[in-house]
């Protein structure tokens, strides 16, 4: 259930970048790892959103990085 609600907070994530809301972007990502990582969610799932929130904070992240992270963690 919490990786479902980690693939929704995902979608959303990709949305705020779109829209340049990075600050929220981040938040949203960070929350993701903090629910993943409270709940024992895959470590790999976990690097992933980690790497995620890393790249909104470079100012490197799109919403296509966004997706590629929402597949690694489907896939997990």
């Amino acid at each position: 259930m919490t990786e479902d609600a980690g693939l929704c907070g995902l979608n959303i994530a990709a949305v705020m970048i779109e829209r340049g809301d990075r600050v929220a972007a981040r938040a949203l990502a960070q929350n993701v790892v903090d629910e993943f990582t409270a709940t024992g969610t895959n470590e790999r799932a976990i690097s992933a959103v980690i790497a995620l929130r890393e790249a909104i904070d470079a100012d490197d992240a799109t919403a296509e990085t966004v997706n590629t992270v929402h597949a690694v963690v489907e896939s997990l």
